[in-house]
């Protein structure tokens, strides 16, 4: 009889942790090279534009620098919720939210100067993303209702609100036969960096970043929610007020995640239309937020490299006329990958077998090599 069983890795030491990675990386190009060899495109060529496009011009760069921003911003709503052992699946309805609040504003208050309407773009835009995430805290607090389900339907609610507004009082009398919005006055336009589409929300999400990371582990508040998701009856003991700081971490998460719908509306689009509001930028928060470790700074390294990527993959149907689905599957198996091997850098794998009179025999699966154990009886 075999039976298997994960463990944690109880410590790494630097060139353990570099082989393992070394590892990955080699596993992770020979899987996308099998891929492209498949569909008959040549694996080097496609490799070297994934990896390299986003470095080979200010372009480029400047792109990645664009896709990173949102990323940044949901990544920080998920890492919030992460620190008390909570998951917000709703960053996309969130983001969602946040345009919807900003476009209000712009449409409502187009008179104002710029002074003073981006800010009240952010006001209302926080103001809907993060009354969406108090209301998953809200049904966990008072109900016990699973926050995965409830912020994973709550994207639906955002999305067909934003779609019904879209379609219907916000389109554009111009374009009746578009579901589109009026374009903003240069007033609820963010400035943007060298005549490329960068914007100041780049600098708004680095400072996002830094704001959080002081909050989580330099304020008492930061305190009781590294303690409750350490022990939430260690907590509970305590004195902490679980309820209380469960419906705060959603309210702040939702709010985080909305900031990346303004910046998508007021720093690149400067309108409302379906499709454009966010490229799965709530997906990927839950992605480099896991892999940041619920780092607040070491997040935008890799909200950073996921951006990259991103416009590695897309420069793959302009430079080899790859087909969209198969960038979207490409995608797709690229983070799948970095997700396993985050999960054997991080525990490793027991292969126990039966000897007879009750005698096991272990091997430990480290990365890609097996070790044995000496012989140990139950």
């Amino acid at each position: 009889m075999i039976k298997l069983r994960v463990e944690p890795r109880q410590r790494v030491g630097p060139a353990g942790l570099a082989a393992m990675v070394v590892i990955a990386a080699g596993f992770m190009l020979l899987a996308l090279a099998v891929v492209f060899k498949a569909v008959g495109v040549a694996p080097g060529r496609a490799l070297a534009s994934l990896l390299t496009t986003a470095f080979t011009s200010g372009y480029h760069f400047s792109e990645a620098l664009v896709k990173t921003t949102p990323i940044i911003f949901t990544g920080l709503a998920v890492t919030c919720c992460l620190k008390m052992r909570l998951w917000n699946i709703g960053a996309e309805g969130q983001l969602y939210m946040g345009a919807f609040g900003a476009v209000w504003a712009a449409q409502t208050f187009k008179s104002l100067p710029a002074w003073v309407l981006v800010p009240l773009m952010i006001i209302c835009a926080g103001a809907c993303g993060g009354a969406l995430g108090a209301l998953v805290g809200f049904l966990k607090k008072r109900l016990g209702v699973n926050e995965i389900l409830t912020s994973l339907l709550l994207n639906y609610v955002a999305t067909s609100l934003v779609n019904y507004f879209t379609y219907g009082p916000w389109r554009d009398p111009a374009n009746p036969g578009f579901p589109i919005t009026t374009r903003f006055t240069p007033a609820a336009q963010l400035p943007t960096f060298f005549n490329t589409r960068l914007h100041v929300g780049f600098p708004l999400a680095l400072a996002a970043a830094a704001l959080i990371w002081f909050l989580i582990e330099k304020t008492s508040f930061g305190y009781e929610i590294r303690a409750t998701g350490e022990s939430a009856g260690g907590a509970r003991y305590a004195g902490i007020p679980i309820g209380r700081n469960i419906a705060l971490i959603f309210a702040l998460s939702g709010l985080l995640a909305a900031m990346a719908g303004f910046g998508e509306v007021a720093g690149l689009h400067h309108k409302l239309q379906p499709g454009n509001v966010s490229s799965n930028y709530g997906s990927y928060g839950i992605l480099v937020a896991w892999l940041a470790g619920a780092n607040p700074l070491a997040l935008i390294p890799v909200a950073f490299c996921t951006g990259a990527l991103l416009i590695g993959a897309e420069s793959l149907q302009i430079s080899l006329g790859v087909s969209s689905d198969m960038v979207q599957i490409t995608i797709g198996l690229l983070l799948a990958i970095i997700l396993i091997c985050k999960f054997f850098i991080d525990n490793r794998l027991v292969i126990v077998f039966d000897q007879g009179k009750g005698r096991w025999r272990e091997y430990l699966l480290s990365g890609l090599c097996f070790s044995t154990r000496t012989p140990w009886f139950i």
